[in-house]
């Protein structure tokens, strides 16, 4: 570029002449990159949404894969927990002649029988892993039978989630 004050050729296109010691104005010197930079800028900008799509695409799959595992977790934590109840009722009748806690085959909340189950052949009395209720218990010594269900099967898509001393775990969909 050259200089206005002199008209000598600046090599270094710096904003100071070294033949005349005259100052260019900014306007007066070339803006060099200018279109380059905006180019950068529209770059980053498409490889951020690009990336925001490739994540977004990830999580529309992985999302669903992780609540299935968390329902089918607690399904099988529901499962055990009605299996320890079963194996508490199991040896509540063998101490008790053969008997069972009788509800005169109505279900009630498995609770009311904490003072037959607790601490004597369980630790506390489980509550369902999915939505915090209690379980329900029938029980008849004519024969002598129980069954335990879960009162939110609805959260697993069942019908019904019971356990029975009869025939064991039935699954209901």
């Amino acid at each position: 570029m050259n200089c206005p004050a002199c008209g000598k050729s600046n090599l270094d296109d710096a904003q100071y002449c070294f033949n005349c010691g005259g100052t260019f104005k900014t306007s007066d010197t070339p803006r060099k990159g200018k279109k380059f930079g905006i180019v950068i800028v529209f770059a980053a900008a498409g490889c951020v949404f690009f990336i925001t799509g490739i994540l977004a695409i990830i999580a529309a799959i992985l999302i669903p894969n992780f609540i299935r595992a968390r329902t089918q977790a607690q399904m099988a934590a529901s499962i055990s927990n009605e299996k320890n109840i079963a194996a508490a009722l199991d040896m509540y009748q063998t101490n008790h002649h053969g008997k069972f806690p009788d509800t005169g085959g109505r279900f009630v909340p498995l609770n009311s029988l904490q003072n037959g189950l607790v601490p004597r052949y369980m630790r506390g009395l489980p509550v369902d892993p999915a939505a915090g209720a209690e379980y329900t218990y029938s029980g008849s010594n004519h024969p002598a039978q129980f069954t335990i269900c879960d009162p939110s099967a609805s959260s697993y898509n069942l019908k019904s989630l019971c356990f029975s001393s009869s025939s064991g775990l039935r699954i209901q969909r």
